[in-house]
């Protein structure tokens, strides 16, 4: 989906349109540009939602650091943000880059993109915008992490 809105806004179009011009003009593999480093991505964004926040809060509340419970969730929520945020940014720049150009003019492959975009400025380009990813990682790990404590007993009060 990010492709297609990543394109519209570049090309023109529709979100509808987009698709069908896309594989009109490039084939049906075009859509599924920059999968692999999306599906890193929300991979380890899952691995920090679903394991590393849990483990951080009963870390935090066994070291008795913080009694608030909403402070443990809050810091909890930061720390899971930041691994996840840190261990994946560097491939969603690759991503990024690979899925605005379509045609493969400057970024041919992850490997190259890589390259390209490291010789363009080393790490630091490469984690360009980490700022806006680590505060979306962290709104998202501890929303997704407070709504599942909440939810779980009500959709599985078997388990509960």
């Amino acid at each position: 989906m990010h492709i297609f809105i990543c394109l519209e806004q570049r090309f023109g179009g529709t979100l509808w349109h987009t698709p069908y011009r896309l594989t009109k003009k490039f084939g049906s593999f075009a859509l599924s540009r920059g999968l692999v480093t999306s599906l890193v991505r929300e991979g380890v964004f899952t691995a920090s939602y679903l394991g590393v926040m849990p483990v951080v809060k009963e870390k935090i509340r066994a070291k008795e650091v913080i009694s608030n419970e909403y402070a443990i969730h809050l810091f909890s929520g930061m720390i899971a943000g930041f691994l996840g945020a840190f261990t994946t940014h560097p491939v969603d720049t690759v991503k990024t880059c690979m899925q605005g150009d379509i045609e493969r003019a400057q970024y041919t492959n992850i490997i190259n993109t890589f390259k390209k975009v490291y010789a363009q400025g080393g790490m630091k380009r490469l984690y360009y915008g980490f700022g806006w990813r680590y505060s979306s990682i962290c709104l998202a790990v501890t929303v997704l992490d407070k709504s599942k404590e909440l939810l779980a007993p009500l959709l599985f009060p078997k388990y509960f």
